[in-house]
């Protein structure tokens, strides 16, 4: 997936700002505190305004990424691209 956005997090007992990296399975973030939270753990995610929200076993995640990026992330999430639509943007990246 490979979004990537610097913002204040909360994690737990954890709060700052961070790099928080979408990856295909996972959500890592490093800055001020560090933590790979996996997708497969995360529950009730959801949108509020600028934030993406969620919690996990270990407490709730809170990423103030912005309300366009917000809905990104969710939508990335929730319906991860197809292998054929990324191999298709890359081709398209490569001609242009």
């Amino acid at each position: 997936m490979g979004r990537e956005r610097e913002c204040e997090a909360i994690f737990g007992d954890e709060r700052g700002w961070v790099v928080a990296h979408l990856d295909a399975d996972k959500i890592v973030l490093r800055g001020d505190f560090s933590a790979k939270v996996p997708l497969s753990e995360l529950r009730s995610l959801r949108t509020d305004g600028e934030q993406l929200l969620g919690s996990t076993q270990r407490g709730a995640l809170a990423l103030l990424l912005g309300r366009k990026e917000a809905k990104t992330w969710l939508s990335r999430i929730n319906d991860p691209p197809s292998l054929p639509s990324k191999l298709a943007r890359i081709i398209h990246e490569e001609v242009n």
